[in-house]
């Protein structure tokens, strides 16, 4: 059985207060926990309508630079 959409945004509003970390993929496990049978993108749609997704984490590379100090004297 598909609960509401209106059971579904409450649900999701709860579980976003409780757990204010979470992203989506999160969200739709604590409820498949609680035996609500929903899709992750309902999920991530209700989540981005409420303004409650989480900014994704990005890491930058680290470079090291290295100034390379030889004098060239001849060719191949």
């Amino acid at each position: 059985m598909r609960p509401k959409q209106a059971v579904i945004q409450e649900k999701v509003r709860v579980l976003c207060q409780q757990h204010p970390t979470y992203g989506y993929r999160r969200i739709w496990a604590l409820l498949k926990r609680q035996g609500i049978e929903v899709n992750q993108k309902t999920v991530y749609s209700v989540m981005k309508a409420e303004g409650l997704t989480q900014k994704q984490k990005r890491y930058e590379a680290k470079r090291t630079y290295q100034p390379v100090d030889f004098q060239i004297n001849s060719s191949n």
